[in-house]
């Protein structure tokens, strides 16, 4: 058993060099996948302001109601989990 141990052990060097190449791409993975969920919001934001109506001021003046004045808006989704990060 110790024996098998000991071979399988042996096909599996890990150097310091392999150590810090496999460190190195799963650092550049993060900031890929950071930068794509950042993207994903930005989109979402955009596509939210593009459905926003605005309706124009009413004859006497007075500016147009806004949206969700009686209540906050529901932020979506990937919006409230990017605080967990």
């Amino acid at each position: 058993m110790r024996k098998r141990h000991q071979n399988h052990s042996g096909e599996f060097a890990i150097t310091a060099k392999k150590l810090a190449e496999f460190l190195e791409s799963v650092e550049l993975q993060e900031e890929i996948l950071i930068q794509r969920l950042s993207d994903l919001e930005a989109r979402s934001i955009h596509v939210q302001s593009k459905q926003l109506i605005v309706e124009p001021a009413d004859s006497r003046g007075a500016p147009p109601p806004t949206m969700g004045a009686s209540e906050p808006a529901a932020l979506p989704v990937s919006l409230m989990t990017y605080g967990a990060l």
